[in-house]
Parts: structure tokens; C-alpha cells; sequence
């Protein structure tokens, strides 16, 4: 489900607060640590969702931790276990945006809502990770039909400005280069008879022999389906000499 860090030197209170959370969540995964620094160290090699921290201990105590925390943007939701006397930490703490902070001496009541709300969060926080994660996987997959549109614009001389910038980001092509339309005759037949292979593999020996006919060192190079074509491709690569030689004809 999720991993909780408790962070207490008190042996009695830590195994008590331990015991209750297992009792109403057992699924959740429990380690301890009896000072800030060693929950920093543990936290180093152990991911953690949850901390629970004592304001009070030895070494480091639990403001410095949460500090700490807070420095290194550790994404872990911090929960903060203060006496009535120290309402200024809890004060203090919040700006460090920590996710709650509870009053001891700490009831099983209490530790149920908490648990609750953290639980509910943490499940909030992963679903929108993995919406964000989907989204990013579906505008991944649609940006090469994308940029495949853009360019098609581009070489019928149809495109805008703003497109144009957009190619920019895509491609670091700058200066001179070369631009080939590639027609091949009886794709059906040609497909078939080269189906080990594959059409990219048979678009980069298309490539190679431009690069050889131009003479020159070549840069980035990319090609794409011309539009409403199933056998004309477009190959462009970029030189990285400013003078390049024009080509008359190519023959495969």
C-alpha cells in the first residue's frame, strides 16, 4: 500500500504508536528510526511515503529533519507529534509544509482519522501521478503524426510562423542541408521483396547514398511519409558545411 517511517527516541511510545497503526492498517508497510539522523540516512536508501516524527530527540531532532526534508524536496508527507507546550514548532513546521501535525498524548481516535486522511491523500497524490503519466504517454505517441503533419505543410509551402518555430524545437537542423523526395514504383512488390529489411532500413540506405553524392559531412537527418502518398518519402539531412553541392539526380 504505502511506507511509513516513525521517527521517535521514546522505545515505549514508538512501539505503541507501531502497535496502533498496525492494528487499523496492517497492509502498510512500518519502519522506525529514534532520531532524524538516522531516518535521513535510512530514508537515503528506502523510498518512503509517510513520516511520523517526535519533535524532541537526540542527534537531530525532528525540526531539523523536517528541515532537512524540506531542502532535499523530499516528497514524503510529513506528520508532526507535538506536546502542548510546543505549539511554536508546529508553527514553524507548517512553514516547511508539512502534511499534518497531532497533539500528544496521541488516542487511537486519532491515529484512526489520520490515517484516514492520509491514506486518502496518498491515494489522490498516485492516481494523479498516473494520469499525468498516461497523458504523457498518449501526447508521446500522437507527436510524430504531429510533427509528420507539420512537415507536409512545410514542403507544400503552407505552413505558419509559429509551426515553423515548433519544427525548430524539434529539429536542430540550422544552415544548409539537403531535402529528397523519394519515389519508390510498385511499393506493393518493393515491400514484399524487402520485408526483412523494412522500409526505415531501405529509407537509410537512400540516406547513406545522399550523404555520399553530397561530399560533405552530415548532421541530424530525419524522414516521413509525404501525405496522401503510400510510396513518396521525404528525406532531409542538415550539412555541416555551409556550401553544399547541389544534386542533380540520384539513382538507386
Amino acid at each position: 500500500m504505502y511506507h511509513m517511517l516513525i521517527v521517535e527516541d521514546e522505545p515505549r511510545q514508538l512501539r505503541a504508536l507501531v502497535n496502533i497503526i498496525r492494528q487499523f492498517q496492517p497492509e502498510i508497510t512500518v519502519s522506525e528510526a529514534y532520531d532524524g539522523q538516522m531516518a535521513l540516512e535510512f530514508m537515503e536508501k528506502h523510498p518512503v511515503d509517510v513520516v511520523i516524527t517526535d519533535i524532541r530527540m537526540p542527534n537531530m531532532d525532528g525540526m531539523k529533519l523536517i528541515e532537512a526534508l524540506h531542502h532535499q524536496k523530499s516528497t514524503a508527507k510529513i506528520i508532526l507529534l507535538s506536546g502542548y507546550g510546543e505549539f511554536s514548532y508546529a508553527q514553524k513546521a507548517i512553514k516547511f509544509g508539512i502534511f499534518d501535525y497531532v497533539v500528544k498524548p496521541v488516542s487511537k481516535d486519532d491515529i484512526h482519522k489520520l490515517l484516514t486522511k492520509v491514506e486518502q491523500a496518498v491515494r489522490k497524490e498516485r492516481q494523479e501521478r498516473t494520469d499525468i503519466e498516461n497523458m504523457s504517454k498518449k501526447l508521446d505517441d500522437t507527436f510524430p503524426v504531429y510533427i509528420s503533419y507539420l512537415l507536409n505543410k512545410w514542403i507544400h509551402g503552407s505552413i505558419h510562423d509559429s509551426e515553423i518555430q515548433e519544427l525548430g524545437k524539434a529539429f536542430m537542423i540550422r544552415g544548409s542541408g539537403i531535402t529528397a523526395v523519394t519515389e519508390i514504383n510498385k511499393f506493393e512488390q518493393f515491400s514484399s521483396e524487402h520485408s526483412h529489411e523494412g522500409i526505415e532500413n531501405i529509407l537509410q540506405r537512400i540516406l547513406h547514398l545522399l550523404k555520399e553524392c553530397s561530399g560533405q559531412p552530415a548532421g541530424q537527418a530525419f524522414s516521413f511519409m509525404m501525405e496522401g502518398s503510400r510510396n513518396k518519402f521525404i528525406i532531409i539531412f542538415g550539412l555541416k558545411n555551409n556550401s553544399p553541392r547541389y544534386i542533380n539526380e540520384v539513382t538507386a
